[in-house]
């Protein structure tokens, strides 16, 4: 669940910038239940409702545990839209809730109920406002800190601009995906079937694309701005090592008008985890949503519920100029000397044969098969190829 790997890691952050080693009293806040929901028009996603009880990061001992969210079963679950029509949201695995049947509309507002464990929990009604279009998805060449070091390494930091012609104040979130295309480094002339070498090519598995969720809470506002614009709010930083600028590079950005109660949640999460001050500066567990226990008003309950408008756009950049890749290393071993026999080769494995020197030589599988890094041969549907 996104909401509960988040509040770990900034407990992770906090505790590991403290001088000296002490048992925080946040370590307490177990069993503290997790509600998290995104309404919106996106057809591509499912309207789910996820909850689950936190765990501590450690307990009172010192003891790290599994950090495994419980899985909060059983759960009556429903929206209610502003005319009192409810939607169900059966329960279709362990703590997950989904309704199948509906599509939140602009101009509606809308309610969480959950009801579990003796108690009902609500939500604000929240209001769903329809996003406009992206204006735009840019990059530019930066420099930027990617260690605890200090080192920078350069790449390209991505940037949404979009606008509102209604007058403001209006609050975004975004959410990012990236597609690229790579190509693994070396070329395979046999395959060692454990007793000889076969000839073979690995041309097949030489190219493949790979997709990966952009990590991090990216949000805007208008509040305070004499337009009801955004120019070039600030999103992820792709770095120049790995794979993901080596050809070709996709990035699908959502954008989801979201309300003040949701982008001051995540706000406040992203000061959370920026934060420089000590553990008791800020509590973590303590960062209110807009649901509430209305049986039990002493009983806390973290998360978010979010209805939004979204919009996307997609945007095609090819190797960069401005600066150098980084690949992956890939050395090669000779084999059949004394720090690698023969007999040390897995059957089945792709070895280069190097003519002028008449040697074989074997490299990590991952450099010879692209399928293994998380890639696939299969081009996606969206995919435009370069210039």
């Amino acid at each position: 669940m996104r909401l509960i790997k988040l509040i770990i890691f900034i407990l992770i952050i906090s505790i590991q910038s403290c001088i000296d080693p002490f048992i925080p009293e946040t370590t307490r806040y177990d069993n503290v239940l997790f509600i998290e929901c995104l309404l919106s028009n996106d057809t591509t996603q499912k309207q789910m409702v996820k909850i689950s009880y936190s765990v501590p990061i450690m307990s009172e001992s010192g003891s790290t545990g599994s950090n495994i969210p419980v899985k909060a079963t059983g759960a009556n679950v429903q929206v209610v839209r502003d005319d009192q029509e409810h939607y169900s949201f059966p329960e279709v695995e362990p703590g997950h809730y989904l309704a199948s049947d509906m599509i939140p509309e602009a101009g509606r507002a809308y309610r969480l109920i959950v009801m579990y464990n003796g108690n009902i929990f609500e939500s604000d009604f929240e209001n769903m406002r329809a996003s406009p279009p992206i204006d735009s998805i840019t990059y530019k060449h930066t420099l930027d800190r990617l260690s605890e070091t200090g080192d920078v390494y350069d790449g390209y930091r991505f940037y949404a601009s979009t606008h509102e012609e209604e007058d403001g104040p209006s609050y975004y979130r975004w959410e990012s995906v990236g597609t690229y295309l790579f190509k693994i480094p070396h070329e395979a002339t046999h395959i060692w079937n454990g007793y000889s070498q076969i000839p073979a090519s690995n041309r097949d598995v030489t190219f493949c694309w790979t997709t990966k969720v952009i990590n991090g809470i990216y949000t805007g506002d208008t509040e305070g701005l004499s337009q009801n614009k955004i120019i070039e709010a600030p999103l992820h930083f792709e770095s120049q090592y790995g794979d993901a600028l080596s050809i070709r590079y996709s990035l699908n950005v959502k954008q989801f008008a979201i309300t003040n109660n949701a982008w001051t949640f995540w706000s406040d999460m992203v000061r959370q985890v920026n934060q420089n001050g000590g553990m008791y500066d800020t509590q973590p567990f303590r960062i209110q949503g807009n649901i509430r226990c209305i049986t039990d008003p002493e009983l806390f309950v973290a998360g978010i519920f979010e209805v939004a408008g979204y919009s996307e756009a997609r945007i095609f950049l090819n190797q960069p100029t401005e600066f150098d890749i980084i690949p992956v290393v890939c050395p090669m071993d000779t084999i059949g000397t004394e720090d690698l026999p023969w007999y040390q080769i897995p059957t089945g494995s792709f070895i280069t044969y190097d003519g002028g020197s008449g040697e074989y030589f074997y490299s990590s599988p991952k450099c010879y098969d692209c399928t293994l890094k998380n890639g696939t041969t299969k081009k996606p549907a969206f995919w435009e190829d370069g210039i």
